[in-house]
């Protein structure tokens, strides 16, 4: 008999990570007509850390998607995130 280890949940997000959560979200369509995708990983300090897949992973307009889509809706939500990383 096979037995499986349940994985624990997930802790859950603070406001601030959900809130960041939701900006990357919100530019998920954008990427996936790229054929990409951006999921969000944390938030530390003032830095917003991401991760590119797809086609967006290696794509070398993905800095500038970083800073001129991704930076500019947490401006705009004024969320207090000075830089979007991605790992």
């Amino acid at each position: 008999m096979r037995l499986f280890r349940r994985r624990p949940d997930p802790e859950p997000l603070d406001e601030l990570s959900e809130s960041v959560k939701a900006a990357v979200d919100s530019i998920g369509p954008y990427a996936r007509s790229h054929g990409g995708a951006i999921e969000f990983v944390s938030v530390e300090g003032r830095i917003a850390r991401v991760r590119l897949k797809g086609a967006c992973k290696g794509c070398p307009m993905s800095d500038i998607t970083l800073r001129l889509a991704l930076e500019k809706e947490m401006k705009n939500r004024e969320l207090p995130i000075d830089k979007v990383e991605a790992v």
